[in-house]
C-alpha cells in the first residue's frame, strides 16, 4: 500500500475539527466539510495513482535520525528564523536531503512545519495572557505587522479578534 503522507491543510482541517462547538448552530455541516476535506486530501493522490511514487529520494536511518535532530531544532529554536542551508549545516544534510526528506519523513515541507509550530507556540502564549506584540517576537516575527499577517492567514483572524474569543 502506498503512503500518503498528511499536509498543513489536513492538520488545519483535523483541528478545525477537534475544535468545534457542538452547542453553536451548523456544527454538523461544519464537521462534514472538514471531515470531507480530509479525506479529498487523501483520496486524490490515491485515485491518480501519485501517491506509490511519492519520492524517489532513498533515506537511510542516519538521515531519519538528522531529521529527527532537524525537527527537534525547529521546535526547540521556534524564534529563530533558519533558512535551509542553516539549518541543513546543523544537521549535516544538504538542501535535497534536507528538503524532500523532510516531507517524505513528516509529512510537511520544512517551512510548513515552522509555521505550524509558530502558529501553536503563538496560540499557547495568547492563552497565557501575553501580549500579542510579545507573542509575535517570541514566535521568530520581526515585527507585530508581519506576525499578524502570518496569523490572519493561518488562522483566518488576526491576533486580536482571536484572542478576544479565546
Amino acid at each position: 500500500l502506498a503512503r500518503i503522507r498528511a499536509t498543513s491543510d489536513v492538520i488545519r482541517s483535523g483541528r478545525a475539527l477537534i475544535d468545534l462547538d457542538p452547542r453553536k448552530p451548523f456544527t454538523n455541516l461544519s464537521a462534514e466539510a472538514h471531515s470531507l476535506a480530509i479525506m479529498t486530501e487523501f483520496l486524490i493522490p490515491l485515485a491518480s495513482g501519485s501517491a506509490a511514487s511519492e519520492t524517489t529520494l532513498r533515506i537511510s536511518k542516519k538521515d531519519v535520525e538528522r531529521l529527527e535532530k532537524a525537527k527537534a531544532i525547529i521546535e526547540a529554536e521556534i524564534a529563530n528564523a533558519f533558512t535551509i542551508p542553516e539549518l541543513g549545516r546543523k544537521v549535516g544534510l544538504n538542501r535535497r536531503k534536507l528538503t524532500e526528506g523532510f516531507r517524505d519523513v513528516f509529512g510537511s515541507t520544512v517551512h510548513d512545519y515552522i509555521i505550524d509550530q509558530r502558529m501553536a507556540a503563538a496560540e499557547r502564549l495568547m492563552a497565557d495572557g501575553e501580549a500579542i506584540s510579545e507573542v509575535a517576537f517570541k514566535v521568530g516575527y520581526s515585527s507585530h505587522n508581519s506576525f499578524s499577517r502570518a496569523f490572519k492567514k493561518y488562522f483566518g483572524v488576526p491576533p486580536g479578534a482571536y484572542k478576544a474569543t479565546r
